[in-house]
């Protein structure tokens, strides 16, 4: 038997001769990622589970970890399940663990569930014009851009005022990013010196078509990559003549 239950939320099979999964409250570190790195003090945090395998019934924190937020219903079929249900799925995916922080942070799918505390509560969010998110779209398999390769000053000031880490993107569809800006939302990576676009690579085509991205502002940013490819190139090459020269 397969199945789908409350709005395609949930996947059960027949237990057969498989340990069924359990599903336990999030761990003080995932926790601990909404209330104090996020300061997202209304989250409904009760509404997050997290599947703990082979049956076990207390949660082992593993990067692997796969922690989904579901409806209240949802919520309560679980606690009341029997043994004798396996449920292999649940919910939508909330969190993953992040190398670069040694911590968790909200995934791109999980926007339309955090997005309105986000906006109201964190100072993790930051507006941008399309054309930084097209530049970041060409910036290589990491999907990236140096922070000094921002032009706007007041953009750049605030990504090197954030704590690294991932953050909410207000992708405007436009140059503005005024308060009245329509605009698009993605997560994004703050790195050491660097911004990083955290979008799977099948949700990239979805992305663009929203914001309206067209293939000349794309072929425009190519070029812009490339000089700056170039120019980091010359840099390091005119670094190195002089160190070899002395």
């Amino acid at each position: 038997m397969l199945r789908s239950l409350v709005g395609s939320e949930m996947c059960i099979r027949d237990r057969v001769r498989k340990v069924a999964p359990m599903y336990v409250s999030p761990s003080p570190e995932m926790l601990e990622c909404i209330h104090k790195f996020y300061k997202l003090p209304e989250f409904p945090i009760e509404n997050l589970v997290v599947r703990a395998p082979n049956g076990e019934r207390e949660l082992r924190v593993d990067p692997t970890a796969n922690v989904s937020i579901v409806s209240s219903e949802v919520l309560r079929i679980l606690k009341t399940k029997s043994d004798k249900v396996c449920i292999v799925s649940v919910g939508l995916r909330a969190l993953a663990y992040e190398n670069l922080t040694n911590g968790w942070r909200i995934v791109y799918e999980a926007i339309p569930a955090f997005e309105r505390h986000l906006i109201k509560c964190s100072d993790r969010v930051v507006t941008i014009p399309k054309s930084v998110l097209v530049d970041m779209l060409v910036g290589g398999k990491l999907k990236q851009m140096l922070l000094p390769n921002i032009s706007d000053p007041a953009i750049r000031t605030k990504f090197e005022d954030l704590e690294m880490g991932a953050m909410l993107l207000r992708v405007s569809t436009t140059e503005s990013i005024d308060k009245d800006a329509i605009t698009v939302s993605a997560m994004g990576l703050r790195a050491r010196s660097r911004i990083q676009l955290l979008v799977d690579h099948e949700e990239i085509v979805g992305l663009k078509h929203r914001l309206g991205v067209t293939e000349e502002e794309v072929a425009s940013a190519e070029i812009r990559y490339k000089a700056l490819l170039e120019s980091d190139k010359a840099s390091r090459e005119a670094a190195e003549a002089e160190v070899a020269n002395n």
